[in-house]
C-alpha cells in the first residue's frame, strides 16, 4: 500500500477511536462509493466494489457454518483480487 484514500478525511479522528477496517470501508463505500479505495498499478477496485466482494466472501464463509468470533485462516497469492 503506498497512501490511505482521502474519502474519510473530513470526518473526525475521533469516529475512528473504536472503529475496525471493515467499518471504516463501510463508512467510506457511504460517502463515496465510486472513488478508487484499491489501485495496483492499472486496476483498481472502488470503495462499492469492495463491500460487494467482501460480503460475498462473508456470505460464502458464513454458508459454511462458520460462527461469527470464530478465526479463520485464508491463504492467497497477492492481486487485486485477493483484496
Amino acid at each position: 500500500m503506498e497512501k490511505w484514500s482521502d474519502v474519510l478525511v473530513k470526518i473526525p479522528v475521533e469516529a475512528f477511536a473504536h472503529m475496525s477496517i471493515v467499518g471504516m470501508v463501510r463508512l467510506a463505500t457511504q460517502y463515496q462509493p465510486d472513488k478508487i479505495a484499491v489501485q495496483c498499478n492499472d486496476q483498481y477496485i472502488t470503495y462499492r466494489e469492495l463491500e460487494e466482494k467482501s460480503n460475498q466472501v462473508a456470505r460464502y464463509i458464513s454458508d459454511m457454518y462458520i460462527k461469527p468470533g470464530k478465526c479463520i485462516a485464508i491463504m492467497a497469492g497477492r492481486s487485486i483480487e485477493t483484496i
